[in-house]
Formats: C-alpha cells, structure tokens, sequence
C-alpha cells in the first residue's frame, strides 16, 4: 500500500487523504468560527437592556470583585470594605450599609438570567463556551499593588463571561480619555476613544461632598463625575444630605444615599486604603497623614528633602490640575483664605485671611484679608486677587477642576468686595460644609499676573501650565530646574513668606524651614527601597506597594530601621468607574445609534472604523425581543466567514494541485 493515497484523481491531479482532511479542516475554520466578544458587544448594544438587566450585569461585576483576597494577600491588611463612598472616618458613614460578597455563582446567575445562558470556560461546544461581552479596563501605573489586585480582578471577570482586556495606563494617556475628554467625546467608550472600566484612587477631604461624583452638571472635563452619572432621584437625596439646615435631616439622607449608592452602583467601591508613609527618621515634622503634606513644618538636618512620586506631572496650574501627584510637586506654593491642620484636617486655621465669619442662616460668609501676606515675586496679595481667584475658579471659559460644582453654590454676583480689606460670600443655597468649601477650597492667584492670560488659554498657556503660577505658600516653584517632562520638580523657599502671620499658636513659625524640597519620579518599589537606605530619597510616597518590605525596613529582618513608618486610615478610597452611558452595564446610556453615526447607520452592515470592531456585523432589531435566548439563538452562533481563511483555503489548494502535479 503506498505511503499517500489518492482520494481525488481527475486528469493528471491527486489529493491526498491527509492534504484533504487538512483542507477540510481548515475550510470548517474560515466558515466556524466563532462570534468575537468585541462583535457580541456591539450586537448586544442595539438590545435596548432595560433597567433592572443593567443593573443585574452591575450586581455580577460587583460580586465578582474579591475584596478579603485583595485586602488579605496583597494589601497585607491595609484596606477596609465599604460599600460606598461614605468612608469609615466620615462622621456620616453608616456601618451596616455592607459591601457584597466575592461570590462567582451569584454573578453567573445574574448574567444568565440577562442573557439567557451560563456561562462555562470549560464547555468545548455549545454557546455557554462564548463571552457575553468585551471590556476595556485602564487603571494608572502609580501603584504596583493596585495593578496587582487589577489584574487578580481581570481574571474573575473573565470567570463570570466578559471578556477583559486589561491596559496599564501613564496618567498623562488617562486624562483625555476619562478626565478631560473632549465634549464631543463625552461618554464614548473605548474603541471610540473614551473608556469602559477605569480604576483610581480619589484621594478625599473630611466632607461628605459626595455630589461632585454625581451630578449631572460636574460631568468631566469640568468636574468629577467620571462615570457620567445622572440619575434625578440621587440628585434629590443629596439635596437633602448636603443642603439641610439640620444635622438630623442630613445623616437620615446620608443614610439614604449609601444605601442607595449599594442598590444601584453607579461605580464600584473597592476599598477605603490604609495609608502607609515610609520616611527618612532625621525627617521631623510630618503630619499624621500624608494627605495634606506640610512642607512647612518639616525640618532636616541636610535642609533638602527629596519625596519620592510613584506617578508623572500633568499639569502645575492648580485650577486645573487634579492628579494628587501634581500637588505633591507644589501644594506648598499655593494658600487657600483657611487651610486645614495637618494633624486634625476638620479643623481650619486662617492662612490668607486673617477671620472669618457667617450669617446665621449660613448663607453670607465673610473673609477679612490679612496685612502682609506677599506673592513669591515680592507684591502683595489684596483684596481684589482673591475676588479675582474665585471669579475665574467659576469662570466656565477656564474650566477649572471642579468649577461647575463651586458654581452650584457660589455664582458671581454672590462674590462682593466690601472693602480694601473684607470679601463677602453669599451662597446660592444653605451648605453644611460651607466653611471648608468656600473658604478652604480655591488657592489664591494673583491678579496682576494672571489677568493676562486669556480666560480660553488657561489649559494651554505654557506660563501656567508647565510653570506654576505665583502663590503665596511657603515654597515656590524653581523653574530652571523643574523638567516636567521627567516628572522632576524643585520647591525652594518663597523669602517673601511669613509663617509668624498665619497662626496665632505660631505652628507655622518654623525658623527651620526646609531649604529645598525635591519631588523626584520613582515606579520602581526595590528602587524606592534602595535610595531611602542610600539617603538619595527620604519619603516614599503612601501609594508605593511597601507592605512585602516592612520587616526590612522596620528592623525586623536585620536589626536595622531604615524609615519611621506611619500607618493611618487614610482620607479616599479605591474606586472602580464604569461608563455609565454604556448601553449594556450603564445606568443611563444613549442610543448608540447617536454616539456613533459613522458606525451605525440604518443599513444592515456596520463598516468597520477601528480595529477592535469587527467587520460585517448585521444589526439586531431595536426593539428589545420578548426572550433573551431569541436574540442570542439568532446571534451567538452566527456564522461569520473569515475570508482571509478563505483566500489561505484557495492559495493552499492551488500550491497542492501544483506540487502533486510536480511530482507526477
């Protein structure tokens, strides 16, 4: 019997049985193959999910987090579980208000009954082998243990049927696409230039002003609703917990909203962090949260300190910055009218202003400006810059970071100069955390030099953005040697400061004021390790991944302490975001038919425009069928023609003829 076997024999040309069996093969893959998660995703875009199906997709991703195994194994028990974000050192949070389990049986259950079938990886046929969907998820490179618990969080999605594709992010490509998009670009997902899933960590103050990340009106870029939320009845609940005269009303509404936050999630809470702060122990001065640095009050024996940024510089405006790293680089060039005790951060001391007052009703507050107060240049800080500051911080043309939510309570005939020394506030509502908000919240600019920047250029005036602006803080800003670039920035004393002026228990009369602080641009944690022992840095910043070193840096392993350690329930949380316009997991999504003209128009095929779409995808109806397993019957095992497979099929077929025509 000869080694190959002709199975087809006409004229001159054979095939064997293997050649055959393999052009078979490859046939059934070219016409088989199955329906991508990225075309599933958009097929499902045009099902008209209603509310309560969304919400069920929401429901399985929030179950499918696994918060005892993040907080236990990577944060080393430097984490706690909320259920939203309400934290635990907030004099409103309500304990019983719990987050939900780590359950994957649970999530599948919520994802089968919305699409109609379980999914199972270990299935070889059948339709519960195939993701029900795609999602991009981005979170930054600042902090290694939160790219580790990421990726643990990728995998058990993957478990419950979406297909996840996971993308570690520099902070400078995470601003356009999720906190300063374009308007035109507002609620785009990923493949059209927007985002599905973003991971961060909003870094807070002791107020429970819970409404930036809520209301309509602070979309981004102009505030901080990342995930595009709008929804008329938490608004409603907000008005009461932010806006009631009465503590009482407040906490009862408070009470709501979070359990509200839990029955609805807009965006998942993964944890509220327990921060970590590792410093050089000549250090001395450091407040007991890291939070609000006080480069003030530090004193060391080098007079210079080198802090160490896990995350690069975006913008050096502090209007418009609203990176936590960005005001490591130079918080302390800046003063609010009040600032907040570095020790006791609910408690305010006068900085600018000298008093402060308020109306019975809360709503006029009244600012006397200080004598003496200069700019770093040397002139002195008026009246009229602070009305300037906070005319342009509510100035929609600027776009200030979190304008739009000052503007809800503050518009700008309610800011009235009463005399060379005196500014009035007249509020446009009662806020419980007025004090903090109006008097705590805007750093002073100067007048003088700002008025000439046009109010459009903000964002983009190299003067503003890459050198910061005068301040009257205790520090200013070395532009020769500040590169933003390599995220290196040099604070060196402003000689026109003086801390005797600021606080009559003289805490900030600090006759040892550091000479010179250093922010230096580190993502490496051994790196990190090996210059604080080096003295090269003294501080490494709370969102390095130090919790695997400590038994090397508290003496433990080698009877040696290499840094004070400070541990502390910090103010912020780790936050998931979702895109809420999405039509499948959102809560309130747009027709995508609107978002995106260009790819889905009335006829039955979508062109593709992006390389993750897939080609030649027939438009379901958009009429949300009676049965979930209807649609997914007619669109899951839809055959999909892979001409490329097709052409390979034709090319191989023809070099077959050939060769056995050859070799006859």
């Amino acid at each position: 019997m000869k080694r190959w076997i002709s199975i087809i024999k006409f004229s001159k040309i054979k095939i064997t049985i293997p050649l055959a069996l393999f052009l078979v093969w490859l046939f059934f893959l070219s016409v088989m193959t199955p329906v991508s998660a990225d075309k599933r995703r958009l097929e499902w875009y045009f099902n008209n999910f209603d509310y309560e199906d969304r919400l069920k997709i929401r429901k399985a991703m929030d179950h499918a987090i696994p918060r005892d195994q993040i907080i236990d194994s990577i944060l080393k028990g430097l984490g706690i579980k909320i259920a939203s974000p309400v934290e635990a050192n907030d004099g409103a949070y309500n304990p019983t208000v719990t987050a939900r389990d780590f359950d994957i049986e649970t999530a599948l259950d919520y994802m089968e009954d919305v699409f109609g079938y379980r999914y199972d990886a270990s299935a070889e046929t059948g339709e519960e082998r195939l993701k029900y969907f795609s999602m991009v998820l981005m979170t930054p490179v600042s902090r290694t243990d939160r790219m580790k618990w990421v990726a643990l969080t990728t995998q058990t999605f993957q478990e419950i049927g979406i297909d996840v594709t996971l993308k570690f992010i520099c902070w400078k490509f995470a601003v356009p696409l999720v906190f300063s998009p374009p308007i035109e670009k507002q609620g785009f997902d990923y493949i059209h230039g927007g985002y599905d899933g973003f991971f961060i960590d909003w870094t807070g103050v002791p107020e429970s002003n819970v409404r930036q990340w809520f209301s309509k009106d602070n979309w981004v870029p102009a505030g901080s609703n990342l995930g595009y939320v709008d929804n008329i009845e938490v608004d409603e609940i907000l008005v009461r917990a932010l806006e009631s005269v009465e503590k009482a009303d407040r906490l009862d509404a408070f009470d709501e909203f979070q359990q509200w936050f839990k029955d609805n999630l807009p965006y998942f809470i993964v944890l509220q962090h327990i921060d970590l702060v590792v410093y050089d122990p000549d250090l001395k001065g450091m407040s007991a949260s890291f939070d609000y640095p006080n480069y003030g009050n530090w004193t060391h024996p080098d007079n210079v300190v080198v802090v160490q940024t896990p995350c690069d510089f975006i913008d050096f405006n502090p209007f418009l910055a609203g990176s936590y790293y960005d005001f490591l680089a130079m918080n302390a060039n800046y003063e609010t009218l009040i600032q907040r005790y570095p020790d006791d951060p609910e408690t305010y001391y006068g900085a600018v202003a000298e008093s402060w007052e308020h109306s019975d009703d809360g709503l006029v507050w009244t600012f006397d400006i200080r004598d003496g107060i200069q700019f770093n240049d040397g002139s002195y800080c008026t009246v009229d810059d602070v009305i300037f500051s906070y005319k342009q911080f509510i100035n929609p043309d600027v776009g200030a970071f979190d304008g739009t939510d000052m503007a809800y309570f503050l518009n700008e005939t309610g800011i009235k100069k009463i005399d060379d020394n005196t500014v009035e506030f007249t509020l446009n509502t009662f806020y419980a955390y007025a004090e903090g908000l109006i008097g705590a919240h805007i750093p002073i600019l100067s007048e003088t030099e700002m008025g000439n920047v046009p109010d459009d250029e903000w964002a983009t005036d190299e003067t503003t953005t890459v050198y910061a602006p005068l301040g009257t803080g205790p520090y200013m800003m070395d532009t020769d040697r500040t590169d933003m670039e390599t995220s290196f920035a040099v604070m060196v004393l402003n000689p026109y400061y003086d801390g005797s002026l600021r606080d009559p228990n003289g805490q900030f009369d600090n006759p040892d004021m550091i000479e010179e602080i250093q922010v230096k641009l580190i993502t490496s944690v051994a790196s990190c390790i090996v210059e604080l022992k080096a003295g090269t840095i003294n501080v490494i910043d709370k969102n390095v991944a130090l919790q695997p070193y400590m038994d090397e840096l508290n003496g433990t392993k080698s009877g040696h302490t290499w840094g004070t350690i400070k541990k502390v329930l910090g103010w912020g949380h780790q936050g998931f975001y979702i895109n809420n316009i999405n039509p499948i997991w959102g809560m309130n999504p747009l027709n995508p038919r609107e978002m995106y003209p260009e790819d889905y128009e009335l006829e039955p095929t979508i062109t593709e425009t992006n390389t993750k779409m897939i080609t030649s995808i027939t438009s379901p109806t958009d009429t949300k069928p009676t049965s979930h397993t209807s649609l997914i019957s007619s669109q899951s095992p839809s055959i999909t023609p892979s001409f490329g497979y097709l052409i390979t099929l034709v090319l191989l077929m023809s070099s077959s003829i050939i060769v056995l025509r050859r070799r006859q």
